[in-house]
C-alpha cells in the first residue's frame, strides 16, 4: 500500500529519547474495535503507524490456493512472515508500516487491512517475482478485511480498484 514498512529498533527507541530530531517519536497508545476485533496500534511522527500487539490473519479458502504447503516466509528483520502450515500471516508487535495510501481516509475499518495488505507486499518486495503471482489475493485480502470491519461495498470496491490500478510499483 505505498512505501515500504519501517522497523523500528530499541536503538532507534533510545535515540528518540537522547535528542529532540529524533528518528521516532511515540505518540499515545490507539485502539479500535471493529466487529469485536481490537486492533492497538499507535502514531508516529516520522512514520505512520507502529502495532502494539502481535496480528495474524488466516488466509481465506479461495485465496492464495497455490502457496507451499509447509515452512515459514519471513522478512528480513521477521516482522512479517507467512506460517504456510497453518495458511496465516504474522504481523510482530512493534512493525511500522504507512496505513492506507492513496487519496483516501484512514478510517478504523481501513486500518487492520492496509496493515496486513502492507506486510504482503513487503514480503513480495523481498521475495520478489514468485510472490508476485499472489498480488491480485493480497489485493483481494485487503478488501476482504475491510468489509469485515464494516467498510461499505462500495468504497471497498474502489479501494481495491485503487490498489489493483495503481499498487504495482509498490508491490516491486
Amino acid at each position: 500500500m505505498g512505501t515500504a514498512a519501517k522497523v523500528y529498533t530499541a536503538e532507534d527507541e533510545r535515540r528518540s529519547k537522547d535528542k529532540s530530531d529524533t528518528v521516532c517519536i511515540y505518540s499515545c497508545p490507539l485502539y479500535i474495535v471493529t466487529r469485536g476485533k481490537v486492533m492497538y496500534y499507535r502514531k508516529l511522527d516520522n512514520y505512520k503507524y507502529q502495532t502494539l500487539q502481535h496480528m495474524s490473519c488466516e488466509f481465506p479458502k479461495d485465496l492464495f490456493v497455490n502457496l507451499p504447503q509447509g515452512g515459514r516466509i519471513c522478512t528480513q528483520h521477521e516482522y512479517v512472515c507467512i506460517e504456510l502450515g497453518q495458511r496465516s500471516l504474522q504481523i510482530k508487535k512493534g512493525y511500522c508500516w504507512d496505513g492506507p495510501s492513496g487519496p483516501t481516509i484512514d478510517t478504523d475499518n481501513f486500518m487492520r487491512g492496509s496493515l496486513f495488505h502492507d506486510g504482503w507486499y513487503q514480503l513480495m518486495r523481498e521475495y520478489g517475482s514468485f510472490y508476485f503471482q499472489w498480488r491480485d489475493d493480497a489485493d483481494r485480502l485487503l478488501q476482504r478485511i475491510c468489509r469485515e470491519d464494516g467498510m461499505s461495498r462500495l468504497r471497498s470496491q474502489w479501494v481495491y480498484w485503487g490498489v489493483k490500478t495503481f499498487g504495482r510499483r509498490a508491490a516491486s
